[in-house]
């Protein structure tokens, strides 16, 4: 296990209990398990848990995840135990128990670290200098990368929240999760049959690759992406608005673009406003 109950007080310092208690070990194993599935695969996991890295700073990363992950998954079962009689709350009479208030507010704190440190991790693992660590080649990583985004707080970055997509709007990493096979199919279909297969291909490779895109490269993948992200969450005006808006950019920067220029979809009539100053549609 690369976490352990000593491992967890050192990330959580509101863990005041002695020694080191039993009670988290489940947990322990759960959110490791869930790290390696949506996250490293098993081969890198493995790695990190019996060699050592090639960074000192990844087991460190896995372990601040696997540990808030698990406190939060025990924090409701934390002061009941069942008895003979039934379930009982435990009562320390040196200590007054915590308001509802205050455990709301602790819990949504972790979860706000617990998002930021996967994110921070796939941004670590994504960086080109870690090409080494073979993640690239891993299902997790396909999956992750399939639609366009790297980390959840760039799918915020773009994601337009209003009333048609406030009752699905991600609140969490792992509502984030849930989105990406949508995502990656929307890019392939719905945004593909504007921008064309082809182009919907090289701008995924240009992402998962870290290539260096110009200003009006990056406004246009800024625009397929708010597109994609209006599309998965019901917003079908916002998704129009954006995709006819990045063929439009591409159109009227047709040297930029020669993939999309060669495909059938830039022969698609009504997606062009060549006498509109270029820098206003960004």
């Amino acid at each position: 296990m690369i976490a352990t109950v000593t491992d967890m007080k050192a990330f959580l310092p509101s863990i005041v209990m002695k020694d080191a208690p039993d009670v988290f070990d489940d947990a322990l194993l759960v959110s490791q398990e869930a790290l390696e599935n949506d996250i490293l695969g098993n081969a890198l996991m493995t790695a990190i848990d019996t060699e050592h890295p090639s960074s000192p700073d990844l087991k460190k990363k896995c372990q601040r995840i696997v540990c808030v992950d698990a406190f939060l998954r025990s924090i409701n079962e934390m002061d009941l135990v069942l008895t003979d009689s039934g379930f009982a709350v435990v009562n320390d009479q040196q200590m007054a128990p915590a308001s509802k208030e205050r455990v709301a507010n602790l819990k949504a704190s972790l979860q706000a670290r617990l998002d930021e440190s996967r994110d921070k991790l796939i941004t670590w693992l994504t960086d080109p200098a870690q090409a080494t660590l073979a993640w690239g080649g891993t299902e997790q990583y396909k999956r992750l990368t399939s639609g366009l985004f790297l980390t959840y707080v760039q799918f915020l970055e773009v994601a337009v929240y209003n009333n048609i997509t406030a009752n699905v709007y991600p609140k969490t990493w792992s509502d984030y999760l849930q989105l990406i096979g949508t995502l990656s199919m929307t890019l392939m279909t719905d945004a593909a049959s504007y921008i064309s297969t082809e182009y919907a291909d090289e701008l995924l490779e240009k992402v998962r690759d870290a290539e260096q895109m110009d200003e009006v490269e990056l406004a246009v993948l800024r625009m397929v992406r708010t597109a994609l992200a209006a599309k998965v969450l019901g917003d079908k005006e916002t998704f129009m608005q954006q995709i006819t808006k990045a063929v439009a950019v591409m159109k009227a920067n047709a040297a930029k673009f020669p993939t999309f220029m060669a495909s059938k979809a830039a022969s698609v009539p009504g997606l062009t406003h060549a006498d509109t100053p270029i820098f206003s549609m960004f």
